[in-house]
């Protein structure tokens, strides 16, 4: 069955960042032709989705950052999914041995940040599972993933159902979950995601964008009443640090890489930062209410 035209939408904030023109550059080389690229330095970086959506052409929807990379030349090939599927996206983050010790870390565990892998949330797989199959489908039960950036293809006609008005990039696929859309295929290949570098600036940012999601139009929320449990066992074990050091063993024994034991230091600055931002959200909810009383 033929494939559609594709949309490759990319949010910048600078159009001569040099990391998204290396992005291009990766674009180009795809053996799959039947796209166009849609940069989009309008708004924020969760608007400036909704914005090239808007104005895409394709039938098929990628969603792209600046700071990735298509490490896989049939990437576009191999993701693109045919008319009768809602979606598909990597099965993993490309791992490189010359990346900086940070986005290696984020590459091994599957996502940017520890407290999904804990909640079971993580938006690709960690390098903990290996497989064989070129493909396959995933059903998403009501603990769907941190589904939305990063080498998403989603058909147009159905992202648009979505409340693209409030553009979260996970929020649209919990609404689209909440729709009936539940199904997606996995792609045994990756995505270079080049997120990390200075380790204080990465969790400032963290903090920043705690801040940014935090708004009465979400539809989504990383911890629900449900995940408490998980979320106390992340505590739990980030103050022990016997769990988080036999996590890095078990990958080291995998891929011998010392970013492995980056895992107890990150779970660490990710209660930190995490429990900082809680604190400051308690007190200015305790003045407010001392101040109308």
């Amino acid at each position: 069955m033929s494939k559609p035209k594709l949309s490759v939408i990319i949010t910048a904030k600078d159009i001569n960042d040099p990391k998204l023109k290396e992005l291009i550059w990766s674009i180009r080389q795809q053996t799959f032709k039947n796209y166009e690229v849609i940069v989009v330095t309008e708004g924020d970086s969760e608007s400036a989705k909704a914005i090239g959506i808007k104005k895409a052409k394709g039938k098929v929807i990628c969603i792209l950052a600046s700071d990735n990379f298509l490490n896989d030349i049939k990437f576009f090939e191999k993701c693109m999914p045919i008319p009768y599927e809602i979606g598909s996206f990597p099965a993993f983050y490309y791992y490189n041995k010359c990346d900086n010790i940070l986005n290696r870390y984020f590459a091994l565990i599957g996502c940017n940040d520890p407290i999904p892998l804990y909640l079971g949330k993580n938006d690709k797989f960690s390098y903990f599972n290996k497989f064989n199959q070129d493909s396959f489908y995933i059903k998403h039960n009501r603990d769907i993933t941190t589904l939305g950036d990063n080498g998403m293809f989603i058909m147009k006609d159905i992202i648009l159902k979505a409340d693209i008005k409030h553009y979260y990039h996970i929020d649209v696929f919990k609404d689209l979950f909440n729709l009936g859309y539940k199904t997606y295929k996995v792609v045994n290949t990756s995505i270079w995601h080049r997120t990390g570098g200075n380790i204080l600036k990465f969790f400032l940012k963290r903090y920043r964008y705690a801040d940014k999601f935090a708004t009465p139009f979400r539809r989504w929320h990383m911890v629900e009443k449900k995940d408490i449990p998980k979320l106390l066992w992340f505590i739990f074990c980030t103050i022990t640090l016997i769990q988080p050091l036999y996590l890095s063993v078990k990958g080291y024994r995998i891929i011998k890489d010392k970013a492995w034991f980056l895992h107890p230091i990150v779970c660490w600055l990710t209660l930190i930062t995490y429990g900082i931002w809680t604190l400051k959200k308690l007190t200015k909810s305790i003045l407010t209410h001392v101040s109308n009383f």
